[in-house]
């Protein structure tokens, strides 16, 4: 399972740095919570148990983030509405 942590992290990571670099920053964020998410796990793990409430904690900053992203593409691409992210 660590293994996993460290592959997600390294996708977080390069997912944050390829869209902030297109300046793309709300796509960007989730992919800093999917970092912080497996960050987070990755200590729980190596023997840290405390920070399993950290961890459901960027998980739900996370989903929230994710949920107002897809609420505002489909309000968008439907009624033709423009959101601030």
């Amino acid at each position: 399972m660590v293994g996993f942590s460290l592959s997600f992290m390294v996708l977080g990571a390069l997912g944050a740095l390829v869209f902030f670099a297109a300046h793309s920053w709300p796509v960007g964020v989730i992919f800093v919570g999917l970092f912080l998410v497996y960050a987070a796990k990755f200590v729980t793990f190596a023997g840290v148990p405390a920070l399993e409430r950290l961890m459901g904690l960027f998980r739900l900053l996370t989903a929230l983030w994710c949920m107002y992203l897809t609420f505002a593409v489909v309000v968008d691409f439907s009624l033709g509405h423009t959101w601030p992210a």
